[in-house]
């Protein structure tokens, strides 16, 4: 677990655990209050950034079409041995 895993956890862990002093408990809620606004100023300052990495892929880009593709030009090679003479690259 990262650091900043271990930390979250750790805070939650305190502010459950019923026998602990209640300010220590206070202080792990304002703490936990405290990350929880910033990651989500930073997601919210950020989201549309990270939305278009999602967004590369050209339109009407089909993942099976492609893989199908690429089994074909896999199986005749680099030197395209297997296409018939008279078949284009398109018609695959």
């Amino acid at each position: 677990m990262n650091k900043l895993g271990l930390h979250i956890t750790n805070l939650m862990l305190t502010i459950q655990d019923t026998e602990e002093k209640p300010f220590v408990r206070e202080l792990a809620l304002e703490e936990l209050k405290k990350l929880s606004s910033d990651i989500s100023r930073v997601i919210f300052d950020h989201i549309d950034e990270i939305e278009e990495l999602n967004s590369d892929l050209p339109k009407g880009y089909d993942e099976d079409e492609a893989n199908q593709r690429m089994d074909i030009i896999g199986q005749n090679g680099p030197t395209g041995e297997h296409y018939n003479e008279n078949q284009t690259e398109l018609e695959l």
